[in-house]
């Protein structure tokens, strides 16, 4: 029986934020230290044997935080010493709940200090162990402390606004389905808003708004549409600067809109979607909802509120619900 309701790790609360976010490291170190795994060389597996050892200790300091057992100044301790004072915490100790694969996981420990102090290349049957308790030490944890799925579990997960983290889960299951098209579109879409959302702390309007608002028997020949061209140039490059202000590099702007079909958005929110070039490989859909991912999450980590104008939200609930957008 999980020990707390860990349906508070979607909370506000930071504790839970924070359990959250160890528990997302700790599945991509492991992710990482599997990539390595399957390669011979010496350094792949001391790489490997660090990472899975990583991982776990992420997730035991992560219990340790969250159920406070030790406050995060003190957790300078022996790995063995802090699955001791998790298996004797109250609560778990009620529940009659304790820590699975503890002596494979000691192993491990071992392993990595002879790797760390000695250099000691590991054997490949450490490898092929630590990776299979690895995961599934994970597994279990995952769902015995959390109640979380560690497959399921993606950095989506940590996106606040509910359409914009469902628009982004549709894409990443459609990289996984091979429809890159798809995911490409999705995740174009979800920029597109999060974009809008943080223009938001630009100025509504611009000197040249208030000219061309002058009756048109005031003005030269010809200046009012010039001026419109200006203003739209004018106002591109605001919104440009924006973007590489809150932290989005150059080069990856340049990849984003090699990858990018044009989106139009209708008064209601409905986009409408066209590829003006060729159609994306998985390679390049795979870049894109990483890149959109990871801006989101730094845009909301910068305090920048993101999310869908009330009025588009009809809309792209039925996007949700039908799991894709049409497009030209």
């Amino acid at each position: 029986m999980t020990p707390k309701n860990m349906k508070d790790l979607k909370s506000e609360d930071e504790k839970a934020q924070a359990a959250f976010r160890k528990l997302l490291l700790a599945k991509q170190l492991y992710l990482h230290g599997l990539e390595h795994s399957n390669n011979a060389g010496m350094l792949d597996k001391m790489i490997a044997v660090h990472n899975f050892h990583n991982a776990i200790e992420i997730v035991l300091k992560a219990i340790v935080l969250h159920f406070d057992i030790r406050p995060e100044d003190q957790l300078g301790i022996d790995f063995r010493i802090m699955i001791n004072e998790i298996n004797k915490h109250k609560v778990f100790k009620e529940k009659g709940l304790a820590l699975p694969y503890q002596r494979e996981i000691l192993n491990l420990n071992q392993h990595r200090n002879l790797i760390q102090h000695h250099g000691t290349e590991p054997a490949s049957s450490t490898i092929e162990d630590s990776r299979v308790i690895t995961k599934q030490f994970l597994i279990d944890v995952y769902k015995d402390y959390f109640d979380k799925s560690f497959d399921e579990l993606t950095v989506v997960d940590m996106i606040d606004d509910y359409i914009l983290r469902e628009l982004l889960r549709i894409s990443s299951e459609s990289l996984i389905e091979l429809k890159f098209r798809k995911s490409v579109i999705l995740s174009t879409v979800g920029f597109e808003w999060a974009r809008r959302a943080i223009s938001d702390f630009l100025p509504d309007e611009n000197i040249l708004s208030a000219f061309l608002r002058v009756p048109s028997e005031c003005k030269i020949e010809h200046l009012e549409d010039i001026l419109k061209r200006f203003e739209e140039k004018v106002d591109n490059n605001l919104h440009f600067a924006t973007l590489l202000s809150s932290g989005v590099k150059l080069v990856d702007y340049k990849q984003f809109q090699t990858i990018t079909p044009v989106v139009n958005f209708t008064a209601t929110g409905r986009p409408h979607v066209h590829f003006r070039s060729s159609l994306p490989d998985e390679k390049k859909a795979r870049w894109l909802h990483n890149f959109v991912v990871n801006t989101v999450i730094h845009w909301q980590s910068i305090g920048l509120k993101l999310g869908i104008p009330e009025r588009c939200q009809n809309a792209m609930e039925e996007i949700i619900r039908e799991r894709g957008v049409r497009y030209d």
